[in-house]
């Protein structure tokens, strides 16, 4: 009796599952949306990964024209290049788009990612914009300019030398070691050795290691693709993430545990204030009367743009509950911390 009851409920599962998936990976097909194939265990994620996200979306674009559909596993996500499209979408409807929408699984369940601002939609995109875009106006960055200078000098001094001792030199590392320099320099106001490879068992070594291994972990890691190409079975991937962590860190972890002592030792000593993003960051919190939530200040490539072009409305922090200093995946550690993943 149990293994007809067994047998009846697999029989019914893989119904709907088979049922459910071929909807949600016709999405395009039955809106007109041109693009390539789905693959039904991983819709087009596999060719993503072989070719890179870039060459393979290039490569549609070029195939179906100016508006291309695939399927990041499971997720739909619409590509366009018309320039005035995205001119509309960007400026002038930008109220009606603003919610990006989040496009895998492993966003969606991952206790970090899931609140930072690429990931976020809706109000509290809106929210954590507004938090966050003042700390990078023209005159903040420029408050920056001397840090990445010395950084840049620092990397011709290391080509120069290089090209003294007539060797051949692997130039992408060199750039790799460039960039975390001027990311830990201008964001915590840390001196490094990076480019010298003199510190190796340094915070700033073991950020640019975990920051790297944090990449490749989406192209090799079995449990970030099955998130991502079943999202059907989010409460079990959430309780995998949740319990995992304790026995198998992920380099966002350890990116975490490398940045805590710094956010700590700053909020401490107001007294070692530098001219750094982290600082800026925390001066929010003060001036503001009330601790930001730092899921708001995560980092992307459009912070350029102002409040003015992009959002109309103002969040007044003080008085906005879901801008605590804690959330209820993160009790153990500052949320500032997710700021920078």
């Amino acid at each position: 009796m149990l293994a007809v009851i067994l047998l009846s409920f697999l029989i019914a599962f893989t119904t709907w599952f088979v049922i459910q998936r071929k909807r949600r990976l016709s999405f395009f097909k039955d809106i007109g949306i041109p693009g390539p194939p789905p693959s039904f265990i991983s819709g087009n994620l596999s060719d993503l990964i072989r070719k890179g996200s870039a060459a393979a979306i290039q490569e549609w674009l070029d195939k179906y024209g100016d508006y291309v559909g695939f399927y990041n596993g499971a997720f739909p996500v619409l590509v366009a290049k018309d320039p005035e499209l995205i001119k509309k979408i960007q400026i002038k409807d930008f109220g009606n788009f603003h919610g990006r929408g989040v496009t895998s699984g492993f966003a969606r369940v991952h206790p970090v990612n899931k609140h930072n601002l690429v990931n976020t939609s809706g109000d509290r995109w809106k929210e954590m914009r507004s938090l966050l875009t003042p700390a990078f106006t023209t005159s903040n960055m420029k408050k920056m300019a001397g840090l990445m200078d010395d950084c840049t000098n620092e990397f011709l001094g290391v080509l120069n030398k290089l090209h003294s001792q007539k060797k051949v030199f692997e130039a992408r590392e060199l750039f790799q070691r460039l960039t975390a320099d001027v990311i830990v320099r201008s964001a915590f106001g840390m001196k490094s050795d990076l480019q010298q490879k003199s510190g190796e068992n340094s915070t700033a070594e073991s950020l640019l290691q975990d920051s790297l291994e944090s990449f490749k972990q989406f192209r090799r890691g079995w449990r970030n693709y099955l998130i991502i190409c079943f999202p059907e079975f989010a409460s079990l991937w959430k309780l995998i993430l949740k319990f995992g962590s304790r026995y198998d860190k992920t380099p966002t972890d350890n990116i975490l545990d490398d940045i805590t002592p710094i956010i700590q030792f700053r909020r401490k000593n107001r007294e070692a204030a530098r001219t750094d993003i982290l600082q800026l960051m925390l001066n929010a919190e003060v001036e503001e009367g009330a601790p930001v939530n730092v899921h708001s200040l995560a980092i992307n490539d459009d912070a350029e743009s102002t409040t003015e072009e992009n959002e109309p409305s103002k969040v007044r922090v003080g008085k906005k509950e879901a801008l605590s200093n804690e959330c209820g995946d993160c009790r153990q550690r500052p949320c500032l911390l997710r700021s920078w993943v």
